[in-house]
């Protein structure tokens, strides 16, 4: 209401400035006119015909509308573009302006008002810049400390990844057992919940072990730290030579571990494939839970040895599960492969489907003629070619191994 009754009032002011005008042009015209006459004899203008009369108007009018124009230009048109020059100012971000008020008239009213205004616009602008460079601060302070908590957790992570390096087989264990192998180990999350390992006795035969572990990233790593502890103890208990029995040993055993008051918050255990390889490496043993074990044949063909449909440890199954040996005789120029679902899981391609089984042996029956060290890092450039911009969906192990 107030700004309203102001501008009545500015509008007032302009309505009485014109009016004013209006009437100075018509004083001036009078005196214009009054003028020509005292000085110039009337007869002597009709005498003189219609060039005359034109002349002697002219001279009348045209001071007034000279006097007219002067008066509009200086109290008026000039005020005015002073005033938007200023407001163009301001418009600009130059929000100090004062204008020279002069007379005490409708222009000069402007002037106060505009004055008045932009002042308290500077004002306002120099609380909002204090403002806004308090925020600015405050935001600097937490984006430091949110760089900060990043890099501390970052480092955990890096450091979380060294220790679960630990649990993974050794590649001096490795060359010595299994010259000719290769292996793909990709948490999606710097650390996850997949691992590989390898048992040896002192016969010459091991033990190959790939798990798939609940959970991803830092949890995902905790389990397989629990899951390797557990299947040492399994190994100590049953020896290398039965996998069907290791597997059955680590559920119970892991089972009874993760049955805490917690429980009821999630259900967890893992999936794994075992294969254990004779001293005299003629024969391969094979169980897995869920996991299976590929056999690609110097021909290109592919077997799929399948793992039992029943995971490790979680509540659901049952205490006493049994799983299944499978016997695999040895050919040459064979290869073999245990891998996690991660690999064939992960989408990609044109219409963003999974890689699935017929592209993963579509890649090993183009790559049947590379030597077995160079399985892994071929499988790796399909997967990531297939993959393109596409987020890794899970964990990705896989392990090569043949006898070259």
């Amino acid at each position: 209401m107030p700004q309203q009754g102001g501008d009545a009032v500015i509008e007032g002011k302009l309505k009485g400035l014109r009016a004013r005008f209006l009437l100075v042009a018509v004083v001036v015209c009078l005196i214009a006119g009054a003028a020509a006459i005292w000085f110039v004899d009337p007869r002597a203008v009709a005498r003189g015909g219609a060039w005359l009369s034109i002349l002697y108007w002219f001279l009348m009018v045209l001071p007034a509308i000279l006097v007219a124009a002067w008066l509009f230009d200086h109290y008026v048109l000039l005020r005015v573009e002073r005033l938007a020059d200023a407001s163009t100012r301001i418009a600009s971000g130059q929000h100090d302006q004062e204008l020279a008020e002069g007379r005490d008239d409708e222009i000069g009213l402007i002037a106060r008002a505009f004055n008045a205004m932009s002042r308290r616009v500077a004002e306002d602008m120099r609380n909002l810049e204090r403002r806004v460079e308090a925020r600015n601060e405050e935001l600097q302070r937490a984006k430091e400390q949110l760089e900060e908590s990043t890099r501390k957790l970052m480092e955990s992570i890096h450091y979380a990844r060294m220790i679960q390096s630990s649990i993974l087989a050794r590649r001096q264990d490795f060359y010595a057992l299994v010259p000719g192998h290769s292996v793909l180990w990709l948490p999606r999350d710097i650390v996850g919940g997949d691992f590989y390992t390898l048992y040896h006795d002192d016969t010459g035969g091991f033990l190959l072990a790939v798990a798939d572990c609940t959970g991803h990233g830092v949890p995902g790593a905790v389990m397989t730290m629990a899951a390797k502890a557990v299947l040492d103890r399994a190994v100590a208990v049953c020896g290398l030579e039965d996998p069907a029995a290791i597997l059955s040993e680590l559920h119970r055993d892991l089972r009874a571990l993760l049955q805490t008051r917690y429980a009821k918050d999630g259900d967890n255990g893992l999936d794994m494939a075992l294969v254990y390889v004779s001293a005299d490496r003629a024969k391969l043993l094979f169980a897995g839970a869920r996991l299976p074990l590929w056999v690609v044949h110097a021909d290109g063909s592919v077997v799929i040895h399948k793992g039992d449909r029943q995971s490790i440890g979680y509540n659901r199954s049952r205490g006493d599960l049994h799983f299944t040996n499978h016997e695999v005789t040895r050919r040459a120029g064979e290869r073999y492969l245990l891998f996690t679902d991660g690999i064939l899981d992960q989408n990609g391609g044109e219409h963003g489907f999974a890689l699935g089984q017929a592209r993963l042996k579509t890649a090993l029956v183009e790559g049947r003629s590379l030597p077995t060290s160079q399985i892994a890092p071929a499988l790796a450039t399909v997967l990531k070619k297939y993959q393109g911009g596409s987020p890794q969906r899970d964990d990705i192990t896989l392990l090569a191994f043949g006898f070259e």
